[in-house]
């Protein structure tokens, strides 16, 4: 089995964590603020992907500064004894930078030791986990004209999966990471409450389980509201529809955003501080 964990920013810029019911989309017990940032500092949640090998999670947050109007820095945390710590001891949960950039990374995936993260000019960026740099990237191309501007991926397969909403049609499109072949899927079924007019990117992030489903964060924007964030799924058995798993949004704060990653289940254990 696997547990869906949610990273989330709230209105001052901390950086929480909870766990979510796949089924219902609805919190499972009390959030856990991971993050606190620097003084004058706010931080926004954007990609979540986790590292089973090392146990290890990965944030990709920009980082703003509240009084002064200079353009986001990109960060990347990483919670290392994250499955050991987060059944037995949350409050043990510690986030490291392990790399930062005036590049904006949006959303990120793991695959065999790589972090890919992608920003909003379709260049994915391989980021070894044993040495963090963003020395090596490819960009992703389509025969789509519609393709452009993705900020969420994840990978199921050896398959590299993002959600666009290109000309106001959302479309699933896939790239084969061994040889780049692309592929692309218009949805036609949509969750009631999603407005892609004031939510241009459809899907805000992405995450992949163990049996390829996709499940991701939409922002129900309008033009008078920043919007909530509600879970869908996309299950790759009953093509071209995105469902919402609830009717209620995950956390109910407005202009909070975050990012999903599944991580295998284990056995819950006794705290142990030494």
């Amino acid at each position: 089995m696997e547990n869906l964990y949610l990273a989330f920013s709230d209105t001052t810029g901390n950086v929480w964590l909870t766990r979510i019911n796949q089924d219902t989309g609805n919190a499972i017990g009390t959030a856990q603020k991971i993050l606190t940032p620097p003084q004058n500092h706010s931080y926004s949640v954007i990609g979540m992907a986790y590292n089973a090998k090392m146990d290890t999670m990965y944030l990709s947050l920009t980082v703003g500064n509240t009084n002064q109007p200079l353009p986001p820095k990109w960060n990347l945390f990483a919670i290392n004894k994250f499955n050991q710590n987060i059944h037995r001891c949350p409050q043990s949960l510690s986030a490291q930078l392990i790399l930062t950039s005036n590049t904006l990374i949006r959303g990120i995936a793991y695959n065999n030791d790589t972090i890919y993260g992608i920003n909003n000019n379709n260049v994915v960026y391989l980021i070894d986990v044993n040495s963090p740099n963003l020395d090596n990237s490819v960009t992703l191309t389509s025969m789509s004209p519609d393709f452009g501007n993705s900020i969420n991926l994840a990978i199921s397969d050896n398959t590299l999966f993002t959600f666009e909403t290109p000309n106001g049609s959302t479309s699933l499109f896939s790239f084969d990471l061994d040889n780049n072949i692309g592929d692309n899927r218009l949805i036609i079924g949509y969750p009631n409450n999603y407005n892609y007019i004031y939510s241009p990117p459809g899907i805000y992030s992405l995450t992949a389980n163990k049996h390829g489903n996709l499940y991701g964060i939409y922002i129900n924007a309008t033009e008078s509201s920043s919007g909530l964030m509600f879970l869908a799924k996309y299950d790759r058995s009953s093509p071209f529809v995105i469902t919402q798993v609830s009717p209620s949004p995950i956390v109910n704060l407005q202009n909070s955003r975050g990012a999903l990653a599944f991580v295998p289940s284990k056995t819950k254990l006794s705290c142990n501080r030494h």
